[in-house]
């Protein structure tokens, strides 16, 4: 297990330095298998997107992607009874299994 504070998750990502993170969800089968994925999508000579995304399950059912800057309070886990919940308030519950920083 890799320790990382969401706080330096999101210092990597608007630092455009996170290239990816694999993760799973401490007591939750389905998400057993998340990645956030980073990549450069240059439009044209004179824009350049910064591409986020985040596949929580290993089917990939479940894709979820941002555009140059990840939505802190979106809800990407559906938790059943639990209701949903973002990536910060699912934070205490996620083992990182894996982490890269862009070359």
């Amino acid at each position: 297990m890799i320790n990382l504070t969401y706080k330096d998750f999101m210092k990597l990502i608007k630092q455009k330095r996170l290239f990816l993170m694999q993760f799973h969800i401490k007591g939750y089968n389905h998400y057993n298998s998340c990645v956030i994925r980073t990549s450069y999508d240059n439009v044209n000579s004179n824009l350049k997107i910064y591409l986020i995304n985040c596949i929580l399950t290993k089917d990939k059912t479940e894709i979820v992607s941002f555009f140059n800057n990840f939505k802190e309070d979106y809800k990407l886990f559906r938790f059943g009874k639990e209701g949903n919940c973002s990536l910060r308030m699912a934070w205490n519950k996620i083992e990182i299994d894996a982490i890269e920083e862009q070359k």
